[in-house]
Parts: structure tokens; C-alpha cells; sequence
């Protein structure tokens, strides 16, 4: 829970959102400060805000989309719903307050974001849509793609990222990089070998390095091979460079990866060597800025991660949230429990409870916003106290 400081200006109490302290001649921001009462140390101070969870904050229409996107200012939803793919697109801002911004021009399929753009990709990378923080539309074209490569949408703090989904075996070896005036830069990426992540693999970020973990392989005869798991994993830094790290402890495909704090998380999904003998896990990956791999604690159920919303998680601050789900089978029936698991920046924990199967999470800087295809449309969101 979060603890609030004030300090006296002209004779006003002024709460302490930040506070440093020098060490060595450098500003260190205090997480936590401790005071003694009675021999005790007692927290006066927490520099991580309360998560505070609104159920069915919102409770018309209909926003069951599938991707999203934030642009520093607005949250942005939009691509399939139950109906098919849509071009209708929903945006949310800090407040929590929802506006409709002009729909998109091509069918959303992926959010990829550089402040102070929200980038759309469409599913044939015909042309992008863009919104910039005033809700303005535009759409723009990268010569060189065409439907017949595949590409997934990554992003660190430098730039908005398409990084390939196989490098080799005859595809053109590029990434493209998309900086925050929406100049594409175009990487040869050749020299890194024959590697591939071609169907759902975890997509996460920790602000200086965009990660990509497992995923499906494509077979030897072509096509997505579900009978196939990787144990890949690779980051772009901020000067577009691809890091080859570690393999993962186990071939791993439908994973979430949400940010939370400076950690970028790959959170549950199927591991096996092949989709017919994969399990659900609960193991949740935590990323550093130095990109050592740990250990957060588990999910408290499957990550929700159908083909159609593996978009299902959000970042609320300096939390990373994460949709998750149980299945009950019982007397020819399956039932359904929905939760949301929460991780602070100190990878520290919470649940919460839902009645929806979560699409889409967007952020919206201090919050964010699950849209679901359930319960009459409402939408959950969170803000932080």
C-alpha cells in the first residue's frame, strides 16, 4: 500500500510524489523511507502507488477489440471483435475518460507505439495508421513489405519495431525501425542467421530493450507448425541492434509479456516440444535492464492467451497486469473463473477478481483499460491511488 509525505511550501502541505537522496554525487530515487518509533521502523513513505482496481467501469457499447497501443497521452483499442475485423477504433486517457476517434483506414491487427504516435499494423502491411496525441489520423506505407512476409510489432523506448517473423529461408532479411517522427529505418538483420517466431510468441518491453521469447516455428514443408515450440529469445536495444540471449529453460509459445517497472515480463502460456504434449504454466520470466532473466512469482491461473486476444495485458504505471483465467469441466460442461494478476515494479503480487474474457489491455499511463467480448461490453479498468 501506498504511503504519502508532505513538506511544508508557504506554509502548505505539499504531497511528495518523488523523493532523491544523493549517493556518490548521483540522484537515487527512494522507493520506501523508514522512520524509528519506538525502536520500530515504520514506512512513511512509498514511492509505488496504490493499484485501484473499477469493476465494469464502463458499461455501454460495444469494444471488444483485440489490440491496442498507448501514445504518451491516450490509450488506444481497436481490430477484431466477434463480428470480424473491424476498423472501429475507442482511445482513453489518463482519467479514465473514453473518446472515438475516426476510424482506422486499414484493419488493425497489431498496436505498436512511439511517443507520440500510436502506430496500427494491418494484417496484409498494405499501409499503417497512425494517431498522434490529439487524436489526429494520418496513415503512411513502408516500401519493401508486402502480404506475403509477416512481421510482429515491438517497441522500446527509441523506437516502434517490425521485427521479422523468420530471418532466412528466403524471406528478406530486414527490421524496420520507426523512430518518433515516423521515419522508417529499414535493418539489415542477415548476419544473424535462420531463426524464427512465426506464431505467437510473447512480445514484451522494459523501456531500453524490446524482447521477443518462443513462440511457434514454421515446418519444414512451410506454414505455421504448431507441432513445434521455440526457446528463442531476443531483445532490440535503443540503437536497433538485435541481442541474442540465453534460451528460455523450455520451448514456450502463447506467453503475455507486459512491462512492470523496469522489468519486462513473459508471463505463462503452453510449454512442450510440440503443441499435442504442451502444458499450461504458471512460470512467470522478469527481465532487468540488464536483461538477466528471474523469477517473478507465479500466475495465479492459465494466462489468458487464446488466438484471439493475446494482447491481453497492460501496464498501469509501474505495474504490469495480466489476464488470467481457470477452466472447470463438470458434468459435460466447462466453467470459467477470470482474474487479473497485478505485478509491481518490485514484482510484488496481487489478484483480482473478474466475470469477463479480457481481449485487449491498453495503458493509459497511470492506468489502464481490458476491453472483453462479454457481460453486455462493460470494460474493467485500473487507476492508480
Amino acid at each position: 500500500m501506498a504511503r504519502k509525505a508532505y513538506v511544508g511550501v508557504n506554509n502548505v502541505a505539499r504531497q511528495a510524489k518523488k523523493i532523491y537522496v544523493g549517493v556518490n554525487n548521483v540522484a537515487r530515487k527512494v522507493k520506501k523511507g523508514y522512520i524509528g518509533v519506538a525502536n520500530v521502523a515504520r514506512l512513511f513513505f512509498s514511492g509505488i502507488p496504490r493499484l485501484v482496481y473499477h469493476k465494469d467501469y464502463f458499461s455501454t457499447g460495444t469494444y471488444a477489440k483485440t489490440t491496442s497501443a498507448y501514445n504518451g497521452r491516450y490509450g488506444f483499442i481497436g481490430g477484431s471483435d466477434q463480428s470480424g475485423h473491424t476498423k472501429d477504433v475507442v482511445a482513453f486517457d489518463k482519467d479514465l475518460v473514453m473518446t472515438v476517434p475516426t476510424s482506422a483506414t486499414y484493419r488493425p491487427s497489431q498496436g505498436i507505439q512511439i511517443n507520440p504516435y500510436v502506430i496500427f499494423v494491418p494484417y496484409d502491411y498494405s499501409g499503417f495508421d497512425y494517431y498522434n496525441q490529439a487524436q489526429t489520423h494520418g496513415t503512411f506505407t513502408i516500401s519493401g513489405i508486402t502480404s506475403g512476409y509477416g512481421f510482429w510489432a515491438l517497441y522500446n523506448d527509441a523506437y516502434a519495431i517490425l521485427y521479422p517473423k523468420e530471418i532466412g529461408y528466403g524471406y528478406p532479411n530486414k527490421l524496420f525501425l520507426i523512430n518518433s517522427t515516423l521515419t522508417v529505418i529499414p535493418v539489415d538483420v542477415s548476419s544473424y542467421g535462420e531463426y524464427e517466431h512465426v506464431g505467437f510468441p510473447c512480445r514484451t518491453n522494459n523501456g531500453n530493450y524490446a524482447l521477443i521469447l518462443g513462440g511457434e516455428e514454421e515446418s519444414a514443408g512451410g506454414g505455421l507448425a504448431s507441432d513445434y515450440f521455440s526457446d528463442g529469445v531476443e531483445a532490440v536495444d535503443t540503437n536497433g541492434t538485435i541481442i541474442s540471449l540465453p534460451d528460455l529453460p523450455e520451448r514456450r509459445a502463447r506467453a503475455l509479456g507486459v512491462r512492470a517497472g523496469d522489468y519486462a515480463l513473459c508471463a505463462g502460456g503452453e510449454v512442450g516440444a510440440n503443441a499435442s504434449v504442451a502444458q499450461y504454466v504458471y512460470t512467470v520470466y522478469a527481465y532487468n535492464q540488464s536483461l538477466t532473466r528471474s523469477n517473478a512469482p507465479n500466475l495465479s491461473a492459465r494466462s489468458n492467451t487464446f488466438v484471439w486476444n493475446i494482447n491481453a495485458s497492460a501496464s498501469a504505471g509501474e505495474y504490469g497486469i495480466v489476464s488470467v483465467y481457470t477452466q472447470t469441466y463438470y458434468n459435460g460442461n466447462y466453467t470459467y473463473t477470470h482474474k487479473y494478476d497485478a505485478y509491481s515494479s518490485e514484482l510484488v503480487k496481487q489478484t483480482f477478481n473478474t466475470d469477463k474474457i479480457c481481449e485487449a489491455g491498453v495503458s493509459v499511463g497511470v492506468g489502464a483499460v481490458f476491453s472483453s467480448n462479454t457481460v453486455s461490453n462493460k470494460l474493467d479498468a485500473f487507476s492508480l491511488d
